[in-house]
């Protein structure tokens, strides 16, 4: 879906744009229509580039949108495996990993409802935050 709109450039572009009703200009209010539409868009194309060692001569890790959109569904399915419903909270401790956005994208993709759904990912050493607490269905 192509933007019909003129870049927003001065004042007048802004008011012009806002007398267009919000609902008229979102294609959808639904998360995951946008992601969906996002891989999409060119499913060949790398999503995330991720070289393990640190080293910049290495050979990356290249995911591609295509492959991101099916291991989100994978996590999604598996979400609803283990009994999480929309509504609830699901928590990740994953460092900073290609598998931290398939977890965050599965878990929003399995669980999105009108009530929403929660998702708290945090790095491993995050996790003795004092007084931290979440109604948690699946931690795994």
């Amino acid at each position: 879906m192509q933007l019909a709109y003129a870049p927003l450039r001065t004042l007048r572009d802004v008011e012009e744009l806002e007398r267009v009703p919000l609902d008229e200009r979102i294609f959808s209010w639904d998360l995951n229509d946008w992601i969906a539409r996002g891989c999409a868009l060119d499913p060949d194309k790398v999503a995330i580039r991720y070289i393990a060692d640190g080293d910049p001569d290495s050979v990356p890790l290249a995911i591609r949108y295509r492959e991101l959109r099916s291991r989100a569904v994978q996590a999604a399915n598996l979400f609803h495996a283990l009994g999480v419903s929309p509504g609830d909270t699901v928590m990740f401790v994953l460092p900073t990993l290609p598998q931290l956005y398939v977890a965050m994208l599965g878990a929003v993709a399995g669980l999105a409802s009108r009530d929403g759904v929660e998702v708290v990912g945090m790095e491993a050493a995050a996790v003795s935050y004092p007084g931290f607490e979440a109604d948690i269905a699946a931690l795994r």
